[in-house]
C-alpha cells in the first residue's frame, strides 16, 4: 500500500501511540516509535528485521526517523 501524502507523520506529532498505529496499519513491523529527546530525532524500535522496502515506506510515513533495530 503506497503512503499517501496525508497519512504522512511530521517532526511536530507529539502522540507516538498515533505514530505506532499508522505504522502498524501499514504492515510494518515496529514495536513502539519515540522521541530520543524532546525535540530530538524520532526512533523506530523494530519488532524484527525491517526489509529495505519496509525502511523506507516508514521514512516516507515519518520524516526524520533514525531507524533503530530492536527486536
Amino acid at each position: 500500500m503506497a503512503a499517501l501524502e496525508s497519512d504522512r507523520l511530521d517532526h511536530v506529532t507529539t502522540n507516538w501511540d498515533a505514530a505506532t498505529s499508522t505504522l502498524l496499519a501499514h504492515a510494518l513491523p515496529v514495536l513502539r516509535v519515540t522521541e530520543s529527546f524532546p525535540g530530538g530525532s524520532v526512533t523506530l524500535i523494530w519488532r524484527n528485521e525491517p526489509t529495505p522496502e519496509q525502511q523506507m515506506q516508514a521514512n516516507r510515513l515519518i520524516r526524520g526517523v533514525v531507524p533503530t533495530h530492536a527486536w
